[in-house]
Parts: structure tokens; C-alpha cells; sequence
């Protein structure tokens, strides 16, 4: 099993290879209820006009099966910002003007889902 630092460079590693920028440090670890509050925000809103993408239903169902692809007992979650009411803070692993990333991993897999918007 890895641990948070293990973690960290794991994803670094993972995304550059990608063609996204590592941010190290600056990944914010999630507990599994967080990632799918998280990644069901991504897919409902968009993160420049809040305007509905799709359903909050067809946005949790997306969330909930991509986390099922990690075995619970050794999966890390990771986000590169965090959205509130009404605001939104990242580090950018991108160039556009909005995105938020969540990446997944246990010791078998790793994924990502980055939502980007622009204005």
C-alpha cells in the first residue's frame, strides 16, 4: 500500500504523462464521500456560468461508478481544488480558465476526470 507522499508523486507521474502540469504538494487527499460530492458538482455545473450540464441524478450515477472502479481498501482520492456555494479554488494542472480535477488510485489502477471551462 502507498502512502500520501507515495501517493502524491504516483499521481504527479501519472497526469504528466498525460500532458498535465504536476502540481505535488498542492493535491488535496478526499475521503470517498467528499470525491463523490465533489465529482458530482463537476459533472452538474459548469464551473464558469453555473449553468446545469446535466441531471444531479445522471451526475451522481457518473461519480459513483467511476469510484467503483478502486478497490476500497486501498484507495487514495485526490482533487487539485475544492468548489463552494459559490466559489470555486484550484491549482491548475491545465491551461484553461476554470477546471477541477479528481484522480483515483489504488494499487492496481489510477484515473482521472478533469472538467475545464472556459468563459
Amino acid at each position: 500500500n502507498l502512502d500520501h507522499g507515495q501517493g502524491v508523486e504516483a499521481v504527479d507521474k501519472y497526469i504528466t504523462s498525460l500532458g498535465f502540469k504536476p502540481i505535488g504538494k498542492d493535491w488535496e487527499t478526499l475521503d470517498k464521500e467528499s470525491l463523490l460530492k465533489l465529482l458530482t458538482k463537476m459533472c452538474h455545473m459548469s464551473m464558469a456560468y453555473s449553468v446545469e450540464m446535466m441531471s444531479i441524478e445522471t451526475s451522481r450515477h457518473i461519480a459513483e461508478v467511476f469510484v467503483e472502479q478502486f478497490n476500497p481498501e486501498s484507495a487514495f482520492y485526490f482533487a487539485n481544488g475544492s468548489i463552494q456555494e459559490n466559489s470555486a479554488s484550484w491549482s491548475s494542472i491545465t491551461e484553461s480558465t476554470f477546471e477541477m480535477a479528481i484522480v483515483a488510485m489504488d494499487s492496481n489502477r489510477i484515473g482521472i476526470i478533469c472538467c475545464e471551462d472556459e468563459d
